[in-house]
């Protein structure tokens, strides 16, 4: 709506039905003052094609005070007296005192809708560039994983070596530990880093939508934002007994190195670390496979909402939705099937490097059942993420 074109309307009509002038304030009783709507009308409109939301509020703001104002100035304007012309300019003054106020309760609507867009609009834009960040920060994370499960398998290496009194072999591995241990450490501050830079881009950004009421969408985006940033932070505590555990197998291999180590005290802290490392990739990988195996029934629910519509082209448009989504779950399954048979393989790829005593002993018995339970439940959601494939596949279909 163009708020001064529908201003101009209202006044013409009003003119045009009572040939008399709209009612105006005076100033001392004899000069007409200007009712202030059509600037607040062009505000509104400038407002509203604009972006900043600091604009529409002060537009919208005026508009109602000027509305308000003119409001009373109309209700001062109904005459007393009992003739035609009296009856038909009051009758005109009540229509243009509802149209105002149509066009007040609009320019509310139309300023919220709008202010409320551009609130989201710039919350969602933080969210996208610090998710962008966490990501990055997850990739370092999997890598310092990876590391703290080289180190600890460069520290089984050391001891084996020296068992064997193959002391080159044996210094050769127990510089692998140094180097994934540092590299751990190394990766725990990039993460911290990065943190810092995604916590002080929100605590900037934010203050774009700080007028945004607390149940909107940009409420919800800002809430987004705030758990992706926390997820960062926690990433580096995560990371903290890794850091601290590579240290100590630092340190046992020095020891290693000189003789003083016990093996098996070696190989059962090792199976702890690793059915440690195998619970936790289990619990990450089952919460990526219940949402996405859920997404599937989504999926369902899309579709059968969007066949109830009458409407054709609101079912165009929501098949089409639920197309784009099918298409996102489907992305989010090969990434999930890849991810198990990474897990998978490089967990019994390190539990196979343990010797069959030391897996067989008591002291390894609940490491050995947890990691076996581990590999279990990777070929569980491998399976069940090939069934909701099929189920996923066949929906795709019926919306090609």
């Amino acid at each position: 709506m163009e708020y001064l074109k529908e201003w101009k309307l209202i006044k013409k009509n009003f003119e045009g039905e009572t040939g008399k002038k709209k009612p105006s304030a005076k100033f001392i009783g004899v000069i007409k003052k200007s009712t202030g709507m059509e600037t607040a009308c062009g505000n509104i409109d400038k407002a509203l094609g604009g972006k900043k939301a600091a604009d529409v509020v002060k537009a919208v703001s005026a508009f109602e005070v000027a509305a308000k104002a003119y409001e009373k100035t109309l209700a001062e304007a109904i005459k007393s007296e009992d003739s035609t012309d009296a009856r038909t300019y009051n009758a005109c003054v009540k229509v243009m005192m509802g149209e105002l106020a149509k066009l007040a309760k609009d320019a509310r609507k139309d300023g919220d809708e709008l202010e409320n867009k551009i609130y989201f609009n710039a919350a969602e834009k933080c969210a996208v560039d610090i998710s962008k960040l966490q990501q990055k920060a997850l990739e370092d994370k999997r890598i310092a994983e990876g590391q703290a499960a080289d180190c600890d398998s460069a520290l089984r290496a050391t001891v084996e070596a020296v068992v064997k009194k193959d002391q080159v072999a044996a210094k050769k591995h127990a510089n692998a530990v140094a180097a994934a241990a540092k590299s751990v450490a190394d990766i725990q501050k990039r993460i911290a880093a990065t943190h810092k830079t995604a916590k002080d881009f929100f605590n900037k950004s934010r203050k774009e939508w700080a007028g945004a009421d607390s149940k909107s969408t940009a409420a919800r985006m800002n809430d987004k934002c705030e758990m992706l940033v926390d997820a960062m932070e926690m990433m580096v505590t995560d990371l903290q007994e890794d850091v601290d555990e590579c240290k100590k197998a630092f340190l046992e291999a020095g020891k290693a190195l000189k003789g003083g180590v016990d093996e098996h005290a070696i190989y059962v802290s090792g199976g702890a670390k690793l059915a440690a490392r195998a619970i936790k990739a289990v619990a990450t990988l089952d919460a990526s496979y219940r949402e996405v195996t859920g997404n599937v029934d989504n999926v369902k629910f899309d579709v059968m909402n969007a066949n109830d519509l009458k409407n054709e082209d609101d079912k165009k448009k929501a098949l089409g939705n639920a197309k784009s989504r099918a298409e996102g779950v489907a992305k989010e399954m090969v990434t999930l099937l890849k991810n198990l048979e990474t897990n998978k393989t490089n967990l019994d790829k390190e539990f196979k490097k343990f010797p069959v005593l030391i897996v067989n002993h008591k002291d390894f018995a609940a490491h050995k059942t947890e990691i076996e339970q581990a590999l279990g439940f990777f070929d569980e959601m491998t399976v069940g993420t090939k069934a909701a494939q099929v189920t996923l596949g066949k929906i795709q279909d019926k919306l090609k």
